[in-house]
């Protein structure tokens, strides 16, 4: 339909900033054919000191920006903040819909990823702040990655289940599942991990009762693969029940010992959708490939493994959203395509890929590609993340995508401002 640039949001600093980065990381469609967008604002203070914060807004259909926020965790200026997930909740004891997204905050002096204080906060649709709350383990000191949410599904009582990682003392990393009432009050917090080994939990969804979980294990020993992992976790079981299953998986597509990194996770039509990236280096920083598998929710059982062709350099594999799939059936879906460098790693350069941003329908029973388009706004674009509709009956619906574009083709780090498109099913050309 159209793509419009979202920028310039005004905010007033008390820092001299070189330049700043904007950059979309998460958008939902609502009803009424507005769109909440969030993602962060990264700036470079002097040298190899940075600092991001949060942001927040809503645009109506064409675009335009109805109301636009700045969140910062604690309002510390010296933290760096990022969202990692973000959700519409329709069972609040408030009454109303709210906007809840989950992330993390840093020091800006710290390394990436270092000393993190994980966090939730929601807003009205209307922009009004409605609260936060923060989750920090004891062992999480300056020297060790800390704690990151990042998923976070709502339940049918209004309950939100929140999954991440936490690091201790030793680098070792367990997946954490905290339970918040709907007015972000800490109800318990259980950490899992495999002994012996590293765990992260990187993406939730939920059926409203049960939630299933996707991330990965590893061994501590450098040199060991990573295996996908998926749970069933049902939260309102007593201690020690909560957990229906949860296992390992390890698919290949060149050579045996190959890692296995699970990022997102939806459920439609009793099929758990589960995508991730395959790679054939422990840091998956080179060989990688995105794919999407059909699990059985009842079960585990994994089927209609989809390996895509495109290789994708240097992920993050700290993002729930990072391989960018949604679903239109459990067979069919929306896919960022990310030819190579198309990534994002704010945590560690703030950038995303200087090339257009391509999308591609694709069948997860399939080799090929139904049809795919490629953004062409002047310039780089990429595009993080989609939301939108399908109607069965019609075959027809809308996408709503978000990411961001470059204005400086002599560096990743200059001029970026937030990309908003809105797009049929068909991919058909948007108005520009």
């Amino acid at each position: 339909r159209y793509e419009v640039l979202v920028t310039n949001k005004g905010e007033e600093k008390n820092k001299t900033w070189k330049y700043e980065v904007d950059v979309g990381t998460n958008i939902i469609r609502l009803d009424d054919g507005s769109a909440i967008i969030g993602g962060y604002t990264f700036d470079e203070i002097s040298g190899a000191v940075y600092n991001s914060d949060v942001f927040l807004m809503r645009v109506d259909v064409r675009g335009n920006i109805v109301w636009q926020r700045r969140f910062k965790y604690a309002y510390d200026d010296d933290m760096n903040d990022f969202m990692q997930d973000m959700i519409i909740t329709h069972n609040s004891s408030l009454g109303q819909d709210l906007i809840v997204f989950v992330g993390n905050s840093r020091p800006e002096t710290t390394g990436p990823l270092t000393g993190n204080t994980a966090y939730i906060a929601q807003y009205d649709l209307n922009g009004n702040f409605q609260g936060v709350n923060s989750y920090s383990e004891a062992n999480n000191l300056m020297n060790t990655h800390g704690d990151i949410f990042e998923g976070v599904a709502e339940l049918d009582n209004g309950d939100l289940v929140v999954v991440g990682t936490n690091n201790d003392q030793s680098g070792k990393s367990s997946g954490i599942i905290v339970l918040y009432s709907s007015t972000l009050s800490h109800i318990y917090h259980e950490l899992y991990d495999v002994q012996g080994r590293s765990d992260e939990f990187h993406g939730i969804t939920t059926d409203g009762i049960r939630t299933y979980i996707v991330g990965f294990t590893t061994s501590v020993s450098t040199g060991k693969k990573h295996n996908l992992r998926i749970a069933k976790f049902e939260p309102w079981l007593t201690p020690g029940n909560r957990m229906i299953f949860d296992k390992e998986y390890s698919f290949t597509y060149n050579i045996v010992d190959e890692n296995n990194y699970g990022e997102e996770i939806h459920l439609i039509d009793n099929t758990l959708l589960v995508g991730g990236i395959i790679s054939t280096d422990w840091n998956a920083q080179m060989d990688n490939k995105k794919f999407v598998v059909k699990i059985d929710p009842n079960n585990g059982n994994a089927s209609d493994l989809r390996i895509l062709d495109n290789t994708i350099q240097n992920p993050s594999h700290v993002f729930a959203n990072a391989t960018g799939i949604f679903p239109v059936t459990n067979d069919r879906v929306i896919t960022l395509e990310h030819p190579n460098n198309n990534y994002y790693e704010p945590e560690f350069n703030g950038t995303v890929g200087l090339i257009d941003a391509k999308i591609a329908d694709i069948n997860i029973n399939s080799s090929t590609i139904n049809t795919s388009r490629t953004f062409t706004l002047p310039d780089a674009q990429s595009i993080i993340d989609i939301d939108g509709y399908y109607d069965n009956a019609t075959n027809d619906g809308e996408l709503y995508l978000v990411g961001a574009t470059n204005d400086n083709v002599n560096s990743p780090f200059i001029g970026r401002d937030v990309y908003f498109v809105q797009s049929t099913y068909a991919l058909a050309d948007a108005l520009q």
